[in-house]
């Protein structure tokens, strides 16, 4: 007997396309809130997360200055990586929280891939990064010798800049 009512729960995905006139993008959609809902049971509030389910985007600001490498490491005991901020909506969330903490100088994911002798900036999976906020009024990025991570700058309106490995500075994790 032909139902209109379907527990999509029970649907296998590769069943889904076509399937009663659902298409690519109501999957990819689908998809994308069933990921949510999973990230939003994982994002530890207890442990100082905070959870953004508009975003679907769980962080937490780390107060402790260290360098990048350390940050990473840091980020990692906690299962999670360094923030990925890839849109100018996310960019502008985490001014807002940003704005709230004493020290907004934070590193966040980007690492600088030189070796095929382009400037080629990216994330710590090696992604291409394609989403860029930087203080371009201050001659960022730099490039110069060793300035190969990148940081957000309070004090800059919350710009990105080239930083070196040694700088310590606070950072922002994300739970993905």
């Amino acid at each position: 007997m032909d139902s209109p009512y379907y527990n999509v729960n029970s649907i296998r995905e590769e069943n889904l396309k076509g399937f009663r006139g659902i298409t690519a993008e109501q999957i990819n959609q689908y998809e994308s809130l069933k990921q949510c809902m999973a990230l939003s049971e994982r994002c530890p509030v207890s442990n100082g997360y905070i959870y953004y389910a508009d975003l679907c985007f769980c962080f937490k600001y780390i107060n402790t200055a260290s360098q990048y490498d350390n940050a990473t490491t840091q980020c990692l005991l906690d299962g999670a990586e360094l923030a990925r901020i890839d849109t100018e909506v996310l960019q502008k969330r985490m001014e807002t929280y940003l704005d709230t903490v004493d020290n907004g100088e934070v590193w966040i994911q980007g690492i600088l891939d030189n070796a095929s002798g382009a400037a080629v900036w990216r994330y710590n999976d090696d992604t291409e990064m394609t989403y860029f906020n930087w203080n371009t009024a201050g001659g960022q990025p730099q490039l110069t010798p060793g300035e190969i991570y990148v940081l957000i700058r309070k004090s800059q309106g919350y710009r990105w800049h080239d930083g070196h490995a040694f700088a310590q500075l606070r950072s922002l994790c994300q739970i993905v």
